[in-house]
């Protein structure tokens, strides 16, 4: 062997580096050999092929011509998201969108091409892509493209589970070919129910201690407090919670009251409070009973005193009653009651959806 010479369409893509060992010359047996070594180092721009060239004494085959070839593979990797990692957008509020850009990089020695990019959304347009890939293929070495994805949950959108971006590639070495990010986040809801309860159905009149008479007696509206004949009032609210998501988690509630009119005398000695009943107070519809039905939690709210208007309620001490799965009822009365004998010392406030529950959740 007096030389071995390796050629390279583009310089340095092949490269002898390591020369011929082994005897030299060869024996006549056939069992004998020697070795040298060729590297192949592609780039973005190279052209990859080439020759070696081995010139020896044989008077027949010298020099001895091998042709190169090279091809080389993309390798996908995305930026902070291993194949199978999750994605949190953390919270949005329910109605709103937060966009998340994406970085492919290819870190192989050939071009990597994308042959299918797709959000996939339990809840149908919660997670979408709203921006392709920026190129396609993406360079070798090192060569990078983006793509935006979209969440856009609703009031009951399911947006944790079964939710994911799949990158379908040609890198030979991610298995089934797909790389998979899967997505998550919660929504931040807020919610508003309407008073079921109308004019001639919402509030009970008592003695005190028993409820007597049910209705409207005042030209509409619910009454709350002492009335001119010296009878108790308290208004019952209900409300349908039930499209509230049972893996929702509650994390604010108020009502909300219309002032309709008031007595001359004024009721605020005493604090408007709201007691609430996972369910129904008694059985559906009003009744007398409901006038000293035990609540599931008493003074869970309170209203300032308003003469016009609307007033909202402190916060719900308690959310744990806001029935997920049907009615919640509300109980406002005076406390301490404003006493028998203590004629017209009371506020009317509007009715059905005038009043309302606003229940605020994270999904």
């Amino acid at each position: 062997i007096t030389n071995i010479q390796v050629n390279s369409t583009t310089a340095g893509v092949f490269q002898l580096v390591s020369g011929y060992t082994g005897n030299n010359p060869l024996n006549m047996t056939g069992t004998d050999s020697g070795t040298f070594q060729v590297s192949f180092t592609p780039t973005l721009t190279s052209t990859n092929t080439g020759s070696i060239v081995i010139t020896s004494d044989d008077p027949n085959e010298s020099p001895y011509t091998i042709s190169l070839d090279g091809s080389c593979y993309g390798e996908i990797s995305v930026t902070s998201q291993a194949d199978g990692s999750t994605y949190n957008y953390l919270t949005v509020n329910s109605g709103s969108t937060q966009d998340q850009t994406f970085t492919i990089v290819n870190n192989g020695g050939g071009d990597l091409n994308i042959t299918n990019l797709q959000a996939n959304s339990t809840t149908s347009g919660v997670y979408s892509i709203v921006t392709g890939l920026s190129q396609n293929p993406i360079p070798r070495n090192g060569g990078t493209a983006t793509f935006t994805v979209r969440f856009a949950p609703t009031a009951t959108s399911d947006n944790s589970s079964g939710n994911s971006v799949v990158i379908t590639n040609d890198d030979p070495d991610a298995g089934d070919q797909t790389y998979t990010i899967n997505l998550t986040g919660t929504a931040n809801v807020s919610a508003t129910f309407n008073n079921s309860r109308l004019t001639n159905d919402c509030y009970i009149k008592g003695n005190g201690t028993n409820g007597s008479l049910v209705g409207d007696y005042i030209g509409g509206g619910c009454a709350i407090g002492t009335g001119a004949d010296s009878q108790i009032s308290r208004t019952i609210m209900t409300f349908d919670t039930s499209s509230i998501p049972d893996g929702a988690t509650i994390t604010q509630a108020y009502i909300t009251v219309a002032h309709r009119l008031s007595s001359t005398s004024s009721p605020w000695g005493s604090t408007l409070t709201v007691d609430i009943k996972n369910g129904t107070f008694g059985a559906s519809g009003l009744q007398v009973t409901d006038y000293e039905a035990v609540a599931d939690y008493n003074d869970v709210a309170s209203i300032g005193s308003f003469s016009s208007g609307s007033q909202q309620s402190t916060n719900f001490a308690d959310l744990t009653n806001i029935n997920k799965t049907g009615t919640t009822e509300l109980k406002l009365r005076f406390t301490p009651d404003l006493g028998l004998g203590l004629s017209g010392r009371y506020i009317f406030i509007e009715d059905g959806a005038n009043s309302t529950l606003t229940v605020t959740y994270t999904n």
